[in-house]
């Protein structure tokens, strides 16, 4: 078995919904009430996500430049520019509140970053310079939307229900943690169809998304641990993910992920949890309900997923531009037969600014499948295709992520934590089968797993044999005995360098080597000795292959 089926993204352009602590900070900040939806709280007061996170509104943009506190200042602008003060709306008129007082109303407040009347044609008009919207008319649009799970599936006959939810679990006082759990499917002894994924939160203050791997047969079971990105080596098939701003997975009502006797019949459940706040009081037991029919549907579901996963991001660049091929050898390689996407979505963390995942034929571009202008990690944008859209073997997927780091001070490397940056595409497919080979198509820098050619001849025994003792092989004597660690560059040590450079493609082929530093020879004594002794000419070597250049 496969990853199986998402409907936003795993895993991590400001703040998360961590930073709801910030609403402590304003009077009756976790009261303000939702314009137009009763008895709902707009929870993120200074975003335009009613939950946090994202681009912040105009009271948001305030709060900020006001250092994140209640100031009189703050409290006698008037954000929205609808004729009240923020103090007005939120309780606290004659601007007097301190944070731990109780203000001087707790009735009557509005928002303080949205024009009333929000149905005027003087605060529809209000125009934005930032975001996803362009005024305030875009955004009530979005957020009045209702937010009622449309999932008619979910209440046909003999569709049964599991749930697959965190035992309550203490939150570390740390940023970013990620805490799974491996549970057994209901019922192994029947074939079903899972269609539908409905949340069920606990603590919204530090949870960011949740996402239900399927599992290999032979893992345990497991209460509440601490994790990595995948749950368990035997854990690497996504079913299904909730994040910031969802209500449920409803899937293509041609297909269903298949669980149970001829399908997944273990299955993990992880939370990413943001706590900036570094708060050592929370506790969490959040989860996913999951829906699964006994009445088979006409296919199995998968999901494909492609991207880079090795690259740097610059400081204080405005474009950052990485791409990764999934290349026609490889939609060879891996497809018998054609394959339909019903959905896809893009992935990247805070620096995200713009991302696509084109299809080409023959050359040629079919369509864009994903195309984000503005990038939002806390508000993600899902592309459903009602008309599953065909990807033949032979075809290539282009996946181009574009990041914006001219507000950050140091570089940002590919990782799985918020401070760190992914690129990512996922796609909902079916049928499974025609998928023969697993369904990951991503790129680590230049190289890719199914074409050897970007391995620039340092694959097979040429790499393996760094992943194994590097004491043992020739080389290494060769280069230690003639170079010590770090220097001097002896005459000596640069003939046995070239020498070796010429003889062994790996240690001139880029992206190859440098993986191999990363994942073998770094984490041991004899590949760091080793390391350490090349180290001895690199500036030689520099300053040799660009006069090279120059005589060329």
């Amino acid at each position: 078995m496969t990853p199986v089926r998402v409907i936003c993204i795993l895993l991590c352009v400001t703040v998360a919904q961590g930073y709801r602590m910030f609403a402590d900070r304003i009077p009756n900040g976790q009261q303000v009430p939702h314009p137009c939806k009763p008895n709902v709280l707009w929870h993120g007061v200074g975003h335009f996500n009613v939950d946090g996170g994202g681009f912040r509104n105009p009271f948001g943009m305030d709060f900020d430049r006001a250092g994140r506190q209640w100031t009189e200042a703050l409290c006698r602008n008037d954000s929205d520019g609808d004729g009240r003060t923020n103090g007005q709306e939120l309780g606290d008129p004659d601007c007097v509140w301190k944070v731990g007082q109780i203000p001087h109303s707790t009735h009557s407040l509005s928002h303080p970053g949205i024009c009333d009347p929000m149905d005027s044609p003087r605060c529809q008009d209000k125009k934005y310079d930032w975001g996803l919207f362009h005024n305030q008319r875009e955004w009530m649009e979005d957020a009045c939307k209702s937010s009622e799970f449309n999932c008619s599936a979910i209440h046909d006959q003999d569709v049964r229900t599991m749930t697959a939810r965190l035992d309550l679990t203490a939150v570390p006082p740390q940023e970013t943690t990620y805490i799974c759990q491996i549970f057994e499917v209901d019922d192994v002894l029947n074939d079903y169809h899972m269609i539908a994924a409905t949340p069920v939160i606990n603590n919204s203050y530090i949870l960011h998304h949740m996402v239900i791997f399927g599992c290999e047969d032979s893992v345990s079971t497991r209460s509440a641990f601490q994790c990595d990105m995948l749950p368990d080596p035997k854990c690497k098939m996504i079913l299904t993910v909730w994040t910031l701003g969802l209500n449920g997975d409803c899937f293509h009502p041609n297909a269903g992920v298949r669980i149970g006797k001829n399908g997944i019949k273990k299955l993990a459940v992880q939370l990413h949890w943001n706590n900036p706040g570094l708060i050592d009081h929370y506790q969490d037991s959040s989860g996913l309900v999951l829906h699964y029919t006994p009445h088979l549907r006409h296919y199995d579901s998968s999901m494909f997923l492609l991207g880079n996963e090795h690259f740097i991001i610059p400081p204080r660049t405005p474009s950052t531009v990485v791409t990764s091929r999934c290349a026609p050898s490889c939609t060879r390689h891996k497809m018998n037969d054609t394959i339909y996407v019903t959905s896809a979505f893009n992935h990247m963390h805070y620096l995200g600014h713009k991302m696509r995942l084109e299809q080409f034929r023959n050359g040629a571009l079919v369509r864009t499948i994903t195309n984000d202008l503005i990038y939002d990690y806390d508000s993600p944008k899902m592309y459903f295709f009602n008309d599953p859209i065909p990807v033949e073997p032979g075809d290539e997927l282009k996946t181009t992520c574009d990041y914006s780091s001219t507000y950050k001070a140091t570089t940002t490397f590919y990782g799985e934590s918020t401070a760190e940056e992914m690129c990512y595409a996922f796609m909902s497919f079916y049928p499974f089968q025609s998928m023969q080979q697993s369904p990951f198509c991503t790129t680590w820098g230049s190289i890719s797993g199914c074409d050897p050619e970007t391995y620039h001849g340092c694959l097979g025994q040429e790499e393996a044999k760094y992943y194994q003792d590097v004491g043992t092989l020739d080389i290494f004597h060769n280069v230690t005995s003639n170079c010590r660690p770090f220097g001097p560059c002896t005459t000596e040590c640069m003939d046995t360098i070239l020498t070796a450079r010429a003889s062994d493609p790996c240690l001139t082929s880029g992206d190859p080597w440098d993986r191999l530093v990363t994942w073998g020879l770094s984490r041991n004594e004899n590949g760091r000795n080793f390391l350490a002794s090349l180290e001895s000419c690199e500036i030689e070597l520099y300053k040799l292959a660009n006069d090279k250049d120059i005589i060329h």
